[in-house]
């Protein structure tokens, strides 16, 4: 876990960067920006959990924050790869049907 805690300063660099950005897509990008804000502010504030319980000594509560923070970052990626490849196939479709 030692090397868990000197990345912790990163951790929450890219926690505070994944926060601040959602808190702007939810300003900027308003009303479809609540959805992406959302989502990088929760993931945004379980990495900041992690890093906080690493720099408290807490090992098992840093490794439940980052199982969450894996698990929801890799469901949403699986999720952005189901809608690549359903809008590759609607525009092979399409274009086969011209």
């Amino acid at each position: 876990m030692e090397i868990l805690q000197r990345a912790s300063g990163w951790m929450k660099l890219v926690a505070w960067l994944e926060i601040i950005g959602g808190v702007l897509a939810v300003i900027v990008e308003f009303p479809i920006g609540i959805i992406t804000g959302v989502i990088g502010v929760v993931a945004g504030s379980f990495l900041l959990g992690a890093a906080n319980a690493l720099n408290n000594n807490k090992d098992y509560e840093s490794g439940e924050y980052l199982r969450k923070y894996f698990v929801f970052t890799g469901v949403l990626a699986l999720i952005g790869l189901i809608i690549v490849v359903l809008a590759l196939l609607g525009l092979g479709i399409a274009s086969a049907a011209r």
